[in-house]
C-alpha cells in the first residue's frame, strides 16, 4: 500500500503579463519593453492564525511571579554612536541604527522551572538604555519536542517562535525580533524526554540600538514632512509588498517583494546593492512587513517578520540586489509589478519607503533629467512634490504612478525635510534586468521548485524509498508538490520522512 503526501494543497492559475513588442531607444541602446503585473498572494483570503501555542510557555502557565535572572551590559554613549553612523553614511554605507555587542550566557545564568510536559529555562538579556534590542542565537540544535522563543517583557504577543530543530534557516543561526526596549527574554522549553542541563544553542551577541526604530511615539526620528502611507488607499497593494529590512548587525534599508511575469509567488525581494550584496549579509536579514500607522491616524503596528534570505543576483552598476526570502511570506503579501520602459523626464513617480527606519511613508514626485548617483545609463533623478526620502529609504522602489509598476530602486540623494527640492537618484530597473541578469529570474520565474520537480500531480509524485530527512524542498502556494512512500517501509510513524519546505 502506498501513502501519498501532498506538500501543498493550494493551486492557482494566473495570466502572465505580456511584454510589449515596441522597441524604444535610450542612451543609444535599443531594447524591448518587458513588464509584469503586480498581484496578491493566493493565501490572502486565509484567516489570520490565532497566536495560540505561539505564546510563551511562561505566559500560558502563569509563571510571571517567578523571578527571572538578568544578564546585563552597560549603557553606551548614543551621541558618539550617532556621529560615527553619520560618518559611515557619508562614505556610502546604509543607515546604521545599532551596534553589535558580544555576550556570553550559560545555562547557570538562567533559571529552570518545572512545567507540564517538561522544564522551562528563562533568562532576560539587557543592554542598558538601548532604544531597541535583538539577540543573535547560534549553534541551535534543539532535540525533538524542544522549543525556543524570544519576546520583550510585557509584550508576549510579539513573540518570535516557537523555533525548533536547527531554526528557520536550517543552519542553527537566528536573530530575534527587533524589540523597542532594552531587554529581551529568551525561553527554552525542554520536554520530559530530554533531561540535560546544557543549552543546545548559544547566545553570542546583541544589537544595541541607538536610533529609536520600531518605537511608537518616536517613530525612528524621521522628518516631519513625510506622508503616512496608510492614508493613501490607492497604494495599499504596494504597501503590502514593502518591508523594512534589518541586516548585518545594525543596519536598515527598504525594499519590496517583486513579481515574476508568471506570477508564481517566488519570494523575490528587490533592494539596493549598497545595502546587501553578499550571501552572508543576505542570510542575516530580517524583513518587517506592514510596519505602519494603523488606519492612517492610529497607533503603530510593528508588523510581521520573515527571517533570512538567499542572494540571487546583485548589480552594482544600477545599485540593485535581488534576494529570495527564506522565511514564510505573510499571507497578506503583494508582489509589485515592474517595467523596463524608459524612465522618461517629467513622468510622475511614487515611492513607498521607511525613512530613518521609521514606519512606512509615501512620497510623490517627477523624474528629473539630471543624473544623480552615477551616469544616466544606470540612474535617473527624482524631484519630490510631496514628501522626501532619508537614510533607511535606500532600496525602495520608484513606481510609475499611472500603473504602480517599479522602474528603479533608491541609491542616494539630497532630499530631506529641510531640503524638499533636493534630487534623489534611482538605479534603473531596466539596466539590472537587461544587463544585470535579473531577467533570468523575473521574466518567467524559476520553472523548477527543487531537484524533485516536476512532481505536480499524483501520477508524477516523487517516491521516497528510505526513511530520513529531506532538506531544501521548495514549496510554492501556486504549485502542488506530491510525494509518496511505501507504508510497509515505515511501520512506525515516528520514522517516516520529514519534509522541510525551504520556501512557501
Amino acid at each position: 500500500m502506498t501513502m501519498t503526501l501532498m506538500a501543498t494543497l493550494l493551486t492557482s492559475s494566473f495570466i502572465a503579463a505580456a511584454g510589449s513588442a515596441d522597441t524604444l531607444r535610450d542612451d543609444a541602446i535599443s531594447f524591448d519593453v518587458h513588464e509584469a503585473d503586480g498581484h496578491r498572494s493566493v493565501l490572502a483570503d486565509r484567516p489570520a492564525k490565532a497566536i495560540g501555542m505561539r505564546l510563551p510557555v511562561a505566559v500560558r502557565n502563569d509563571l510571571g511571579f517567578v523571578p527571572r535572572p538578568k544578564v546585563s551590559l552597560r549603557a553606551m554613549d548614543h551621541t558618539e554612536l550617532i556621529l560615527l553612523g553619520e560618518i559611515e553614511q557619508q562614505d556610502g554605507a546604509p543607515l546604521r541604527y545599532g551596534v553589535t555587542r558580544p555576550i556570553q550566557v550559560e545555562a547557570a545564568d538562567g533559571v529552570w522551572i518545572d512545567v507540564p510536559g517538561g522544564r522551562l529555562w528563562q533568562v532576560e538579556v539587557r543592554s542598558m538604555d538601548a532604544e531597541n534590542l535583538h539577540i543573535h542565537i547560534e549553534n541551535m540544535d534543539l532535540p525533538e519536542g524542544a522549543e525556543l522563543r524570544t519576546y520583550a517583557p510585557g509584550a508576549p504577543e510579539a513573540v518570535a517562535g516557537p523555533f525548533t530543530d536547527d531554526g528557520p534557516l536550517n543552519n542553527g543561526d537566528l536573530w530575534s525580533l527587533i524589540q523597542p526596549v532594552d531587554s529581551v527574554i529568551v525561553e527554552y522549553f525542554q520536554p520530559d524526554s530530554v533531561r540535560s542541563n546544557t543549552l543546545p544553542f548559544s547566545l553570542t551577541e546583541v544589537v544595541h540600538g541607538y536610533l529609536p526604530i520600531m518605537k511608537d511615539g518616536l517613530a525612528g526620528g524621521s522628518g516631519n514632512c513625510h506622508n503616512e502611507a496608510t492614508c493613501y488607499d490607492d497604494w495599499e497593494d504596494v504597501g503590502d509588498a514593502t518591508a523594512l529590512v534589518s541586516f548585518g548587525g545594525g543596519y536598515v534599508c527598504s525594499g519590496q517583494l517583486i513579481a515574476t511575469s508568471s506570477q508564481n509567488e517566488t519570494a523575490y525581494y528587490i533592494t539596493a546593492n549598497h545595502c546587501i550584496s553578499s550571501s552572508s549579509v543576505a542570510s542575516s536579514a530580517q524583513f518587517i512587513f506592514r510596519y505602519e500607522r494603523l488606519n492612517c491616524t492610529g497607533s503603530n503596528s510593528n508588523g510581521t517578520s520573515a527571517f533570512g534570505s538567499t542572494l540571487i543576483d546583485t548589480h552594482s552598476s544600477s545599485d540593485s540586489t535581488l534576494l529570495r526570502l527564506t522565511g514564510s511570506v505573510p499571507s497578506s503579501a503583494f508582489w509589485v509589478g515592474w517595467t523596463t520602459d524608459t524612465a522618461s523626464t517629467n513622468l510622475d513617480v511614487t515611492c513607498v519607503h521607511h525613512p530613518a527606519g521609521d514606519r512606512m511613508k509615501i512620497s510623490f514626485g517627477d523624474i528629473n533629467s539630471n543624473p544623480v548617483c552615477g551616469p544616466s545609463s544606470g540612474w535617473f533623478g527624482v524631484r519630490w512634490n510631496d514628501g522626501v526620502t532619508e537614510g533607511g529609504s535606500s532600496g525602495s522602489g520608484a513606481y510609475r504612478s499611472s500603473d504602480q509598476k517599479l522602474m528603479g530602486v533608491l541609491t542616494c540623494g539630497s532630499s530631506s525635510c529641510s531640503n524638499t527640492n533636493g534630487l534623489d537618484g534611482y538605479g534603473r530597473f531596466r539596466y539590472a534586468y537587461t544587463t544585470g541578469g535579473f531577467d533570468e529570474y523575473l521574466d518567467i520565474g524559476q520553472p523548477d521548485d527543487d531537484i524533485y520537480d516536476d512532481n505536480d500531480t499524483c501520477a508524477t509524485a516523487t517516491f521516497f524509498s528510505s526513511a530520513g530527512t529531506y532538506e531544501n524542498l521548495v514549496v510554492k502556494s501556486t504549485d502542488e508538490d506530491w510525494y509518496r512512500s511505501e507504508r510497509a517501509q515505515w511501520p512506525d510513524r515516528s520514522v517516516r520522512p520529514r519534509l522541510r519546505p525551504r520556501e512557501r
